[in-house]
């Protein structure tokens, strides 16, 4: 099949599925958001002279003030956590096994054993900007992420019963994955919503 998967221009641009999806719309192109969606060469060179400088931003994320979302810890306990706790419960993956989210803590009640994160649509094929992922004891693969307001990164996973559900969370680390994806929601999908109706940004200014 001929044409480029808008995924594989995603990534190689560091730019969202949205935001690509909103610009040939723009451009009068009306594409599907979706990261199987694929674009002719025209559409592509398009895109690419457009969001060119973002690949340079990546090469260089230290330009970027994104410490308000790294936490210092000991990333040798995280990655033993992660690998004794890895998806329990093996939700299905509805975005696949590569791909992660950012979003914050809502709330999490230790005696209920549930909760809520706040995140948005940056990377996902939906038209609404803001969601709240449902999250209880098995989603956390860090105990230390369910304190409220605190910055995550997680997966998203569909019960038995249909319901969206948040998994494999841990807090955003100081490494290079969690950079290259918080670069992602640098500008259009920086903002998250607090259970206050709050929007907190992701980013520290310049």
């Amino acid at each position: 099949m001929d044409g480029i998967r808008l995924n594989k221009v995603a990534k190689e641009l560091n730019v969202g599925i949205p935001t690509i999806v909103k610009f040939l719309a723009k451009e009068g192109y009306e594409v599907i958001a979706n990261p199987n969606t694929r674009i002719d060469e025209s559409q592509y060179t398009m895109i690419l002279d457009a969001f060119k400088n973002n690949q340079e931003v990546e090469d260089d994320a230290s330009k970027i003030a994104i410490p308000k979302i790294i936490d210092s810890i000991d990333l040798t306990c995280l990655e033993e956590r992660m690998k004794s706790k890895t998806n329990k419960g093996n939700v299905k993956l509805v975005y696949g096994e590569n791909n992660y989210f950012i979003g914050m803590i809502l709330f999490f009640d230790s005696i209920k054993d549930f909760g809520f994160i706040a995140s948005n649509n940056c990377g996902m094929p939906v038209q609404k900007y803001k969601q709240d992922f449902y999250v209880n004891s098995d989603s956390f693969v860090d105990v230390f992420a369910k304190k409220e307001n605190t910055i995550v990164v997680f997966q998203v996973g569909k019960q038995r019963n249909g319901r969206l559900k948040a998994v494999n969370v841990r807090k955003i680390a100081a490494k290079e994955e969690d950079y290259k994806l918080a670069l992602k929601y640098y500008g259009e999908y920086e903002m998250i919503e607090n259970k206050n109706g709050e929007k907190i940004k992701l980013f520290l200014s310049n």
